[in-house]
């Protein structure tokens, strides 16, 4: 919004200024043109390294490019109309209506007079300044100086972990998710029972307004649940509650606070009953399977035991990083106590089959048809509907080993054979040990979520446990390659094992390697589009030095936000540093264009360059303000205030060193080269 007026703001302030000096007998119409024309040329550049700033976010790849597509296309298509509009349609509404009358009288009057009077001190206190920057060398190197400390400062902020980053914050919405998982093989009613205390338990939170349960069935599947794989909760041990809170404006606590807090309030439930419960919020951004995650992976299929191992090592080694909670692995402990198979020897000599025993356990659990009924015939129906009689034991009559021995088999003869004779015990052994595929690999996940830190530091503390202490759970292991995406080792037979950290935290790489990319494509354009205008190789080079004084404002503006609010520099943010690029070049490039213009005219140096910061002071600082005002508007919501942010602090700084740095670097390299007309 604020970038829409920018244009407008100093064709406008221009074409005013003009016409309050005119001294001559030109009409206004003329002077309006001559105005205009004396700001179009930096404004047409302005434009070009503004959309060229932003063009580059287009090729941001993965899941996070849908969610920027719209930013590269619109933003530029809008502030190419806003160029047309300042330098055709504001000159024909100025020469209209513009007028440079008397001053109001009364309260308007004593207004405008203080606002004059104001900008006015300021322009006479930085002209000031510059001049006496300019008479004294040791002051201009001790300005550059000032500045080029403060920048390295600023860019040590993030290395000493004093700017934290994420992905995107967590949005506030009204709903979250809760996933139960009882042990493997639990019985639907037990975890119908759990399930109901969870419910009446979120239930007592003032902030939430009803929950809704699936029990051994999947819920309905949204967005996120497509990728945390939600569709497949349908087995008897799994439950899912889907907990709706009270609208976001009419509760003071976030949806993050309130899950934090049920997270805390389950945890006896899930104690007390051996279940694995967790907080599931829907992200804010481009969904994953969960927000930390490690992807153990082995060669072949009969490594599976060994993944294992190092799947729980690195279980228990995420129980300690800070931050990480709901932790668990994708391959699931079974709560079979003992495995039974049929005595064939027993059954062949009682004359009993083996069908015959699995149709009486069959009877017994999933019941029989032993009958069919049909209703009464109504008036109104041609046939009547016919129903089954089902038999079978009641669930407190099937739920323990000793219920084997109520249940009987009849033999050829007649007898009742009890089943419990026909069985004989076998080694404990897991119902199913399904072994997981990922790229041709198998596969074990280890996952979590984040509490109260990003997830970027818990990745961080992770990759250098695996580096520096992990070597495989027999430590004899040899760390065979590493990266910033994970691990490789290789044992003492040579089976190469890998450890990739996935999840938010990858997402988090490859976003912020794209936008740097497009950062470093975008500066790089505009450094080549100077270099066409102004046919040289230096002057464009003064111009990009202004783009890292945005940086002074941005990170320690985060640095305060965090030990404020806790705000994180994200995305957005990077995408705010992004757009800054082309925002801080506008004002170099309005700045030096009048210097150019007063070269033209015959001024020296010194006074090209005080004249010209003199004139652009006020548009630069209302172009400045506009951008700031703009950005507001988008201050309140979670994902988009990092933007807001990046360009309030890195604006409001960058804006006022342009007009002091740039002026000190040019004259000590160009004042060899000033020849005026």
């Amino acid at each position: 919004l604020g970038l829409l007026v920018d244009n407008a703001t100093v064709v406008v302030e221009n074409m005013y200024r003009h016409l309050r000096k005119k001294n001559d007998n030109r009409k206004k119409s003329e002077v309006i043109i001559d105005a205009v024309s004396e700001v179009s040329g930096g404004l047409v550049m302005s434009t070009i390294t503004t959309v060229l700033a932003f063009i580059p976010m287009a090729f941001v790849t993965g899941m996070m490019g849908p969610y920027m597509g719209p930013i590269p296309f619109f933003v530029p298509v809008a502030i190419i109309a806003s160029l047309f509009v300042a330098l055709t349609i504001s000159p024909f509404i100025g020469n209209l209506f513009l007028k440079v009358s008397s001053e109001s009288k009364g309260l308007i009057g004593r207004i405008q007079q203080r606002v004059k009077n104001f900008v006015i001190l300021v322009e006479t206190k930085y002209v000031n300044f510059i001049k006496m920057v300019f008479a004294d060398s040791f002051k201009q190197k001790t300005l550059l100086l000032t500045v080029g400390i403060l920048l390295l400062v600023s860019l040590s902020l993030p290395a000493f972990g004093l700017v934290k980053f994420r992905m995107l914050p967590k949005a506030d919405r009204n709903q979250f998710y809760v996933y139960i998982d009882l042990m493997s093989g639990a019985n639907i009613k037990k975890t119908n029972e759990v399930t109901e205390e969870v419910e009446k338990m979120i239930l007592k939170n003032k902030n939430v307004v009803s929950t809704q349960a699936t029990v051994g069935i999947p819920p309905i599947v949204d967005f996120n649940g497509m990728f945390k794989g939600s569709d497949a909760r349908r087995e008897s041990y799994q439950a899912t509650v889907k907990v709706n809170l009270i609208d976001k404006k009419k509760r003071k606590e976030t949806s993050e606070d309130i899950a934090n807090t049920t997270r805390e309030v389950l945890k006896q439930i899930a104690t007390k009953n051996d279940a694995n419960i967790k907080i599931i919020e829907d992200p804010p951004g481009p969904p994953v399977l969960s927000t930390y995650q490690l992807k153990v992976q082995g060669e072949k299929r009969n490594n599976y035991p060994e993944l294992k191992k190092i799947a729980y090592d690195l279980f228990k080694a995420t129980e300690k990083v800070k931050g990480v909670v709901d932790i668990d692995v994708s391959r699931k402990e079974h709560s079979v106590e003992k495995t039974y198979r049929v005595n064939e020897e027993e059954a062949n000599r009682l004359g009993i089959s083996v069908a015959d025993i699995m149709m009486a356990l069959n009877a017994s659990s999933n019941g029989q048809i032993v009958a069919l009924y049909h209703d009464k015939l109504n008036d109104n129906q041609r046939f009547a509907e016919q129903h089954y009689i089902v038999m079978r034991m009641s669930n407190d009559n099937r739920d323990k080993l000793s219920d084997f021995s109520k249940i009987n088999v009849k033999s050829p003869n007649g007898k009742m054979i009890s089943l419990i004779s026909l069985l004989r015990e076998d080694n404990s052994i897991p119902l199913d040990d399904t072994i997981r595929m990922d790229s041709r690999k198998p596969t074990i996940y280890v996952d979590g979520e984040m509490q109260n830190r990003s997830v970027v530091y818990a990745s961080i503390d992770m990759l250098k446990y695996l580096v520096k202490d992990y070597r495989l759970p027999d430590g004899k292991g040899k760390l065979d390659h590493w990266n910033l995406y994970g691990v490789r080792y290789i044992d003492a037979d040579g089976h190469r094992y890998t450890v990739l950290i996935g999840g938010e935290w990858k997402l988090t790489l490859e976003v912020f390697r794209d936008m740097g990319i497009a950062f470093a494509v975008a500066i790089f354009m505009i450094y080549f589009v100077l270099v066409a205008q102004f046919k040289s190789l230096r002057i464009p080079l003064y111009i990009m030095a202004t783009i890292p004084l945005a940086l002074i404002g941005v990170l320690p503006g985060f640095l305060i936000l965090y030990i404020l609010k806790g705000t994180y520099f994200n995305a957005t943010s990077m995408i705010g540093v992004i757009a800054l690029a082309g925002i801080v070049v506008n004002n170099a490039i309005i700045y030096l264009e009048y210097v150019f213009q007063l070269k033209e005219r015959g001024f020296g140096i010194e006074e090209a360059l005080i004249k010209a910061g003199q004139t652009r002071l006020l548009p630069i600082a209302l172009t400045s303000l506009t951008t700031i005002l703009g950005s507001l508007t988008i201050i309140s919501d979670p994902v988009w205030e990092g933007l807001a942010w990046a360009i309030i602090t890195g604006l409001s700084l960058s804006a006022f060193l342009t007009l002091v740095v740039l002026p000190v670097i040019y004259r000590k390299f160009e004042a060899g080269n000033w020849k005026t007309s």
